[in-house]
């Protein structure tokens, strides 16, 4: 019963640091995009105020 218990809690944790590592990555890639995306427009928005 006591292996039945620590596989179960082994496997809890590899999905916790799964998820963490998947929410990590996905948090990355939508803070870059945005970055780019928000750079082109700050670019011609000054370009167009003077």
């Amino acid at each position: 019963m006591s292996q039945e218990s620590d596989r179960r809690a082994f496997m809890i944790y590899l999905g916790a640091i799964l998820l963490v590592g998947l929410v990590i990555v996905f948090g990355a890639t939508l803070s870059w995009n945005s970055i780019s995306i928000s750079g082109q427009p700050t670019q011609s928005s000054t370009k167009a105020n003077p």
